[in-house]
C-alpha cells in the first residue's frame, strides 16, 4: 500500500501541512503557547512525533497541536480558513488513523457480551510461561549451537571446536580433553589471569590476535574455568536484533555467555552489533550476560585506524570492551617450553618451527604446510585460492558459489600466466586439490566446502590464508585486483553491495566504495545510503551527503538521522528539523544522537531532559556522553561520580577524559596514577596532557623528561608549553635557551612570556629590546607586566608615564606598585594622594614602607626617592 493511502500517514501529513501554513514554528514555541493556556500541555516530543507519524498520537495531542497552530496564526496575523482548525475534521482524521480497538470506549460501555473479566479479547495475547515460551519462539534460525534438548547448551557440555577452534590431529568436535589435546597455559602478559578477571566484570571481553595464535581456544578455556554451568548463545549474524526479544532469553535467570567468534563478521551486518544492541541484550535478560569475542588483529587494526563515521559504532563497542591481545607461543620461551613438554606434542619439532616464526596453534593445524602449498601452487591452483581469499577480503561473508569460482579463477589464472588458456575443467580440478587437507595429520585445507543443496555448493577460503594476504606472518600485503570489486559483485543483492562498499571504504578503496555503495543505495539499502552520505561529506559535498542521509533516515537508519541532524545544525539551516531527527535517532537507540540531543537541550535550558538523555547516552556506550556527564558531575561537586565516568571514558580511549582524570588525581595527591593517565593521553596526541605531564615531571625534579614533554606539547600546538619551558630553563641557569623559548611563546601571543622576556632583556642590559615586549604584555592587561613596564619607564626618567602604569597596577591590587606610585606623587607635590598610597602599601605588607619612614625621620627636609622593583613570573 502506498504511504499516501495509510490513514496514519495522512494524519501526520495534515498536521505537518498545518504547521507549515502558520510559519513552521519551532515545537518549543508551540508548547510555550499551550502552557500559557493549560497546565496539561504536552511536550515538544509528542507534537513532533505526531507530525512525523511516529506511532499513533493520542487525540488530545492532535487537539493541542491544532490549538497551538491556531494561537500562533492569530498572533502573527496569518489569515487562514477556520475550517482548517475545526475539531470535527481532526477527530475524523484521528479516528481513521487509530484502530477501533485502541480508541477509548464511551462512558458506560462494557466489554462484549459473553466474555468474562479474565478472557482475552481479539487483540489481547495470552501470556505463556515456562518452557511453552520456547515452543512459541524456537531458537532455530537464531543461534548456531543448540543442546540435545533444543535449549542453549551449557559451557561444560561443549568443546572448543564446536565454538570455532580449528580442528587438529589431536582434537576435533566430540574428540577433545586433557589427555587428547591438552591446553597450554597462556602466561605471557598474564593473559589467562587477565581473562579470568575480565570474565567477572561487566564489560565485553575481546581476545585480539593473528589467525591461529589460539584466540578461540584460550577464550574457551577461560570461560570453561570461570563459568562452566553458564548457557552459551552463539547468534546467527543476521538474527542479532531478534535475540533481545526472544521469550526464553527475556525470562531466563541463568548466566548466558554470548559467544562471538570472529567478531568482525557480526559487524558487517545491516543489523550490526553495536553498543545499542549490547545495552539491549543486558537490559532484556534478568540473569547475568557475559559477552565474549575474538577478533583477528588485521581486522581490529582496520577498525581501530578508521576515524570516520563508518566504523563509529564498532569503535565505540571495542573502546568500551576489555581488550586482551594474544601473541604467538613462538614469542614466549616459557609457553613454548610447556608445549614441548607435552608428550603428544614432542614430535612436532616446535623449536624448528619457532625459528621460522610459527607458534603451537599454527603447527598443530598444519598452517606452515598450507602456506607452502599456496606459495608453491601452479597458476590455476593459486588463482583458485586467490579468488576465494579476495572474495572474503572485499567483505563478502557468503561462500563463493562453485560456478562463480570456476569462472573468476579461470580468468585470474590467465593473469598469472599469460599463455594459459581458458580451461574450466582444469580449474575445477584445482578446486578439488584446494579442498584436500595439506597433510595427512592436518584437518585444514585452503578451501572449506559449504553445501547449498544436494548438488550445489560454495567455498570459503581458510582464515589463515586471508590473514596471510593481509600481511600476517611478516608477509607483504597482496593488493586486491582493481577489476575484482566489480566482477565479484556483478549480481549481488543490495545488502551484499552495502557490505562490500563499506569494506572498500575501510581498505581505503574510495573509488570502488563510492561506485558500489551507489549501486546499493539506488536499490534502496539504507546502510549503503548512510555510508554513501559519509563518503560525500568526507569529500566536501554536503548537498549529496544530505540527500543520501535523508534517504537513509527516512528508511529508519538512526546513524543517518544523527548525521543529518548534525549537518542541518552545523549549517545553521533548520535547528528545529535537526532537533527532530536527533529525537528520532535517540529514541531509536543511537548513543551519539542521545549525546547530541542532550547538548542541544542544555543549550535551550531544558536541563532535566538534557540530563536524562546524557545518562542514557553514557549508559549506551557514547564515550563523548561519558565525558560530558563526568564534567557535569564535577561542576556540581559530585567528584565520586565524576571520577567514575571519567574512568569509563578514559578506559574507552577518550584522550580528553584521560587528561581530566589525571588532573583530578593530581589534585588529590595521587601523582603516580596521574602520571600514568597523562602519559596515556599524551600517546593519543593530547597536547594538554603533554603540557600537564611536563609540569608534573618538573615538580618531581625530573627536568630532562619535563623539557622533553614541554617541547612535544609545543610541537603539538600548546600555547603555554614554550612559556613554561622558558621558566624551567631560566630557573636552571640556561638564560640563552630560556630567552629563545620565551621569544617563541611571545611571538605566538603569550603575554606572560612577553613579560618574562622583557624582564630578562632588561636584566641583561638590553632595555631597548625589553621595552616593546613589556609594553605589549602590559597592554594585554597582565598586572605583573604593567608593574614591570612602569619600573622600566621610571628608570628611563619618564616619570609621568610611569605614574600612569603604576596607578593601573596599584588599582589592580598589586602591592609592589603602591609604594613607588606614592613616591612619584610626592615628588611632584601630590602629598595627600601620596600619603594614601603609602598607607595602602603598608597595609599590603610592603617592607619598604617601614624602611622609608625610618629614613624620613632622619632626613626631614626632603623625601627620599625609592624606585620600583621588578616582578616576574619565573
Amino acid at each position: 500500500m502506498d504511504d499516501r493511502d495509510d490513514p496514519r500517514a495522512q494524519l501526520a501529513a495534515a498536521l505537518t501541512d498545518l504547521r507549515l501554513k502558520v510559519g513552521k514554528p519551532p515545537y518549543r514555541r508551540m508548547v510555550s503557547k499551550l502552557q500559557a493556556i493549560s497546565k496539561d500541555a504536552v511536550g515538544p516530543t509528542a507534537l513532533r512525533n505526531a507530525a512525523w507519524g511516529t506511532g499513533v498520537p493520542r487525540l488530545d495531542t492532535v487537539t493541542q497541536f491544532v490549538s497551538a497552530c491556531r494561537l500562533i496564526a492569530r498572533e502573527n496575523h496569518i489569515a487562514l480558513d477556520e475550517a482548517l482548525f475545526a475539531s470535527q475534521r481532526w477527530r475524523e482524521l484521528w479516528q481513521r488513523a487509530v484502530p477501533l480497538d485502541a480508541q477509548p470506549l464511551p462512558l458506560g460501555d462494557a466489554p462484549s457480551p459473553g466474555l468474562s473479566a479474565g478472557q482475552p479479547t481479539s487483540h489481547q495475547i495470552p501470556r505463556v510461561h515456562g518452557s511453552d515460551a520456547d515452543d512459541l519462539q524456537p531458537w532455530v534460525g537464531l543461534v548456531q549451537q543448540l543442546g540435545a534438548d533444543g535449549h542453549l547448551p551449557r559451557v561444560s557440555n561443549l568443546d572448543p571446536y564446536q565454538l570455532g577452534a580449528v580442528p587438529t590431529q589431536f582434537g576435533s568436535v566430540g574428540h577433545s580433553g586433557p589427555s587428547l589435546d591438552p591446553y597450554v597455559q597462556r602466561t605471557a602478559s598474564d593473559v589467562d589471569a587477565r581473562l579470568a578477571k575480565a570474565l567477572t566484570g561487566p564489560t565485553m571481553v575481546v581476545v585480539i590476535g593473528w589467525s591461529m595464535v589460539g584466540k578461540t581456544r584460550t577464550l574457551f578455556e577461560a570461560v570453561r574455568r570461570q563459568l562452566p554451568e553458564a548457557r552459551v548463545l552463539v547468534p546467527e549474524p543476521t538474527a542479532l536484533h531478534k535475540i533481545p526479544q526472544h521469550a526464553a532469553y527475556t525470562r531466563s535467570s541463568e548466566t548466558i555467555v554470548v559467544w562471538l567468534d570472529d567478531l568482525d563478521e557480526y559487524l558487517q551486518e545491516d543489523q550490526a552489533l553495536g553498543p545499542t544492541w549490547l545495552t539491549h541484550m543486558r537490559a532484556a535478560h534478568p540473569g547475568r550476560t557475559v559477552v565474549a569475542a575474538t577478533l583477528r588483529r588485521e581486522a581490529y587494526k582496520r577498525l581501530r585506524d578508521a576515524t570516520g563515521e563508518l566504523t563509529r559504532d564498532a569503535r565505540t563497542l571495542l573502546n568500551h570492551a576489555t581488550r586482551i591481545t594474544l601473541e604467538s607461543t613462538s614469542d614466549d620461551h616459557d609457553e613454548l617450553a610447556r608445549a614441548m613438554a607435552i608428550r603428544g606434542y614432542r614430535d612436532l619439532h616446535l623449536e624448528r618451527y619457532q625459528e621460522l616464526g610459527y607458534g603451537l596453534g599454527e603447527v598443530l593445524a598444519g598452517a606452515p604446510a598450507l602456506l607452502e602449498r599456496y606459495d608453491d601452487a601452479d597458476p590455476r591452483l593459486r588463482a583458485v585460492i586467490q579468488v576465494s581469499v579476495d572474495w572474503r577480503r572485499i567483505g563478502r561473508s557468503d561462500p563463493i558459489p562453485e560456478p562463480v569460482l570456476i569462472d573468476l579463477a579461470d580468468r585470474r589464472a590467465r593473469t598469472l600466466q599469460r599463455n594459459l588458456g581458458l580451461d574450466p575443467g582444469a580449474t575445477a580440478a584445482a578446486i578439488v586439490t584446494a579442498r584436500e587437507s595439506v597433510e595427512t595429520t592436518a584437518r585444514i585445507a585452503a578451501l572449506d566446502t559449504v553445501w547449498f543443496s544436494d548438488t550445489d555448493c560454495g567455498y570459503r577460503a581458510f582464515d589463515y590464508l586471508v590473514a596471510a594476504d593481509d600481511g600476517q606472518h611478516g608477509r607483504r600485503e597482496r593488493p586486491i585486483p582493481d577489476g575484482f570489486w566489480d566482477v565479484a559483485t556483478h549480481s549481488a543483492d543490495p545488502k551484499t553491495l552495502a557490505a562490500v562498499g563499506s569494506m572498500a571504504l575501510l581498505r581505503d578503496e574510495i573509488e570502488h566504495a563510492t561506485r558500489i555503495l551507489y549501486r546499493a543505495a539506488v536499490a534502496g539499502d539504507p546502510v549503503a545510503s548512510h555510508n554513501l552520505g559519509i563518503r560525500f561529506r568526507a569529500s566536501g559535498n554536503p548537498e549529496q551527503a544530505e540527500y543520501w542521509w535523508r534517504k537513509a533516515a527516512e528508511a529508519g537508519h538512526p546513524g543517518a538521522m544523527n548525521n543529518l541532524a548534525i549537518l542541518l545544525n552545523d549549517d545553521d539551516r533548520d535547528f528545529d528539523e535537526a532537533e527532530g531527527w536527533w529525537y528520532r535517532a535517540a529514541e531509536g537507540g543511537d548513543p551519539q544522537a542521545m549525546h547530541n540531543l542532550a547538548v542541544r537541550l542544555r543549550e535551550y535550558g531544558d536541563t532535566e531532559d538534557a540530563d536524562q538523555w546524557l545518562r542514557k547516552a553514557a549508559a549506551a556506550g557514547s564515550v563523548g556522553g561519558m565525558f560530558t556527564l563526568a564534567l557535569l558531575f564535577e561542576h556540581r561537586g559530585d567528584l565520586e561520580n565524576a571520577e567514575n565516568w571519567l574512568r569509563k571514558a578514559a578506559e574507552a580511549d577518550h584522550a580528553a577524559a584521560m587528561n581530566s582524570l589525571a588532573v583530578m588525581l593530581k589534585r588529590r595527591g595521587d601523582f603516580a596514577e596521574a602520571e600514568k593517565w597523562y602519559r596515556r593521553a599524551a600517546t593519543f596526541g593530547n597536547v594538554d596532557a603533554m603540557n600537564n605531564l611536563a609540569i608534573l615531571l618538573e615538580g618531581s625534579n625530573d627536568l630532562e623528561q619535563a623539557e622533553k614533554w614541554y617541547r612535544r606539547a609545543d610541537a603539538g600546538g600548546h600555547p603555554d608549553a614554550m612559556y613554561s619551558l622558558g621558566n624551567l630553563l631560566k630557573a636552571n641557569g640556561h638564560l640563552e635557551d630560556a630567552e629563545a623559548a620565551w621569544r617563541k611563546a611571545a611571538a605566538a601571543g603569550n603575554a606572560d612570556a612577553m613579560n618574562n622576556l622583557g624582564a630578562l632583556l632588561h636584566d641583561t642590559g638590553d632595555s631597548e629590546q625589553a621595552e616593546p615586549w613589556l609594553h605589549q604584555a602590559a597592554a594585554a592587561g597582565g598586572l605583573a607586566a604593567v608593574l614591570n613596564y612602569a619600573v622600566l619607564l621610571e628608570g628611563g626618567g619618564r616619570d609621568r608615564e610611569a605614574e600612569d602604569w603604576y596607578r593601573k597596577a596599584a588599582e589592580g591590587g598589586v602591592g609592589n606598585a603602591m609604594f613607588p606610585l606614592a613616591n612619584l606623587l610626592q615628588s611632584r607635590g601630590a602629598t595627600e594622594e601620596a600619603t594614601k598610597w603609602w598607607h595602602r602599601a603598608g597595609v599590603a605588607g610592603d617592607p619598604r614602607v617601614l624602611a622609608w619612614f625610618r629614613q624620613m625621620r632622619s632626613v626631614r627636609p626632603g623625601i627620599p626617592r625609592v624606585r620600583g622593583r621588578w616582578f616576574t613570573n619565573y
